[in-house]
């Protein structure tokens, strides 16, 4: 992916009104997900059945609750 970076299409939410977003691209078989504020930084790669297992987990609230971290 990231010798293609140049020649994908990057597709950021209608609602995303700052930069706390999350930037996607759609490959054939994979889906690519980046930080829209750091465009040069890591990206997340899924298959399209996982992509579609995550979306499922969060609309159902799955993630929802407080955040737990250090």
């Amino acid at each position: 992916m990231s010798g293609s970076r140049q020649r994908v299409t990057w597709q950021r939410a209608l609602r995303c009104g700052s930069s706390s977003c999350v930037e996607v691209c759609r490959t054939t078989d994979l889906v690519h997900v980046r930080d829209a504020k750091d465009q040069d930084g890591p990206i997340l790669t899924f298959t399209r059945v996982q992509w579609q297992n995550l979306l499922s987990h969060i609309r159902a609230g799955s993630f929802d609750g407080p955040v737990h971290g250090p």
